[in-house]
């Protein structure tokens, strides 16, 4: 197995659903970590109150792949369409 991989998503969320994102994002952690996610983080940003980043640890980018491909995943981004947009992922090798 190789590296672990770190996920950084700036979110956006849809008007009127903040709480509810944040809640299914919690809610839906146990999902993820099933499948090789190691941590999850939602942080807002100093002194930019606006700005939200979505941060996951998995195990390894193989793991991630794995994830990508699922239909648990599947699921999960269709239910996390109705409450947030999000730009382009960053993804990092942990060393």
């Amino acid at each position: 197995m190789g590296p672990q991989l770190l996920i950084i998503r700036p979110v956006h969320y849809l008007p009127g659903k903040k709480e509810p994102a944040i809640n299914w994002a919690k809610q839906t952690e146990q999902t993820r970590r099933a499948c090789g996610m190691v941590s999850q983080m939602l942080v807002q940003g100093i002194p930019d109150r606006g700005e939200y980043l979505f941060i996951q640890v998995w195990e390894s980018r193989e793991s991630y792949e794995k994830w990508k491909s699922s239909s648990e995943r599947a699921q999960l981004v269709s239910e996390r369409q109705r409450l947030v947009a999000h730009d382009v992922s960053k993804l990092y090798e942990v060393i």
